[in-house]
């Protein structure tokens, strides 16, 4: 009887996975890459070769309606980089900008 209950755990075990070696698994898969910045080539700004970039966000309204907490809200979402000196925008707007 007391074979019958263990091959019933190691079938749940095989079903539901065991937690410990998939904790061990990410442990495992998880890597630090150190990166030397001084290596790392630097962007510049192309009309005026400005190295400072302001991180800008667009904002929309959430209706009650579509809300998932029934009231207004704003939603913001990343829109690019301007360059602090000449304010253009840098570069293409991220992908997925009407998705919130």
């Amino acid at each position: 009887m007391a074979a019958g209950k263990n091959r019933k755990k190691s079938q749940r075990k095989e079903r539901d996975g065991d937690p410990q070696s998939k904790e061990e698994e990410q442990k495992m898969t998880t890597q630090t890459i150190n990166i030397n910045m001084g290596d790392v080539e630097e962007e510049f700004c192309v009309t005026c070769e400005g190295k400072i970039f302001i991180e800008v966000v667009r904002c929309k309204k959430l209706s009650a309606i579509q809300s998932p907490t029934g009231k207004d809200e704003m939603v913001t979402f990343p829109a690019g980089l301007i360059c602090a000196n000449c304010k253009p925008v840098v570069g293409d707007p991220p992908s997925g900008e009407n998705e919130v």
